[in-house]
C-alpha cells in the first residue's frame, strides 16, 4: 500500500514540476516582452555609422519592436497577458497622458508616429480580444482618441490610414484580423 502511495506522489510531483517549468517559461517570456517593450530606441547611437547603415539599423530595430508588439498581441489573445496590461501598453504607445485625462485633447499633443504604429499593430493583432466586456469601455476610449487623431490631420497620411484601417476592421467585427494579408481591391 505504501509503495503505491510513493508512486502516486512521484507522478504528482512530476506534474507540479511540469507546471512550475511552464510558469517559469511563461514568466521568462513575459519578462522578455516587457524588457523589449520598455526598450528606448532613442538611446541607440547611430552617429558613427554612415547614413545608409544607420537607416538599415533603424529599419531592423523598428521591425524587431513591431515584431515584439505583435507577440504581445498574440499572447494577449491567448490570455497570457492581462487586459489591463495590454490596454496600458496601447495607451502608453499612443500617448502617456491618455490614461490620466477623461477628455483627451489630441490637438494639444505631439504624437510619436512609430509608437502610434505600434499601438495600431497591437490593436490589429489582438483584434476581437479587445471587445471583451471587461475591456470594451477602455477600447472605445482608445478608438475615440485614434479617430480624433485621424480627423485632426496631425499625423502623416500613412499613419492616418493605418488608424482608419483599424477603425474599419473594428466596424467589420474584426473579420480580416490579419493586417499582413493582402486586401482585394474592388
Amino acid at each position: 500500500m505504501l509503495e503505491g502511495y510513493h508512486k502516486y506522489q512521484f507522478q504528482t510531483d512530476g506534474y507540479e514540476s511540469k507546471q512550475r517549468k511552464d510558469n517559469l517559461f511563461r514568466r521568462a517570456l513575459l519578462q522578455l516582452c516587457q524588457n523589449l517593450f520598455e526598450f528606448n530606441p532613442q538611446e541607440e547611437n547611430f552617429d558613427n555609422l554612415s547614413p545608409e547603415d544607420a537607416q538599415i539599423k533603424r529599419d531592423k530595430l523598428k521591425k524587431k519592436i513591431l515584431g515584439n508588439v505583435r507577440l504581445i498581441g498574440e499572447l494577449y489573445k491567448l490570455d497570457m497577458i492581462l487586459n489591463k496590461i495590454a490596454l496600458r501598453c496601447i495607451e502608453d504607445l499612443i500617448h502617456p497622458k491618455i490614461k490620466d485625462e477623461q477628455e483627451f485633447d489630441v490637438t494639444a499633443c505631439h504624437f510619436n508616429e512609430e509608437k502610434l504604429e505600434g499601438a495600431i499593430t497591437l490593436l490589429m493583432t489582438g483584434g476581437k480580444s479587445f471587445e471583451k466586456n471587461s475591456v470594451v469601455r477602455d477600447t472605445n476610449k482608445v478608438f475615440k482618441v485614434l479617430a480624433q487623431i485621424a480627423e485632426a490631420n496631425i499625423v502623416s497620411p500613412r499613419i492616418k490610414f493605418l488608424i482608419l484601417n483599424a477603425i474599419d476592421a473594428r466596424k467589420s467585427d474584426w473579420v480580416n484580423e490579419n493586417p499582413d494579408l493582402p486586401k482585394l481591391v474592388s
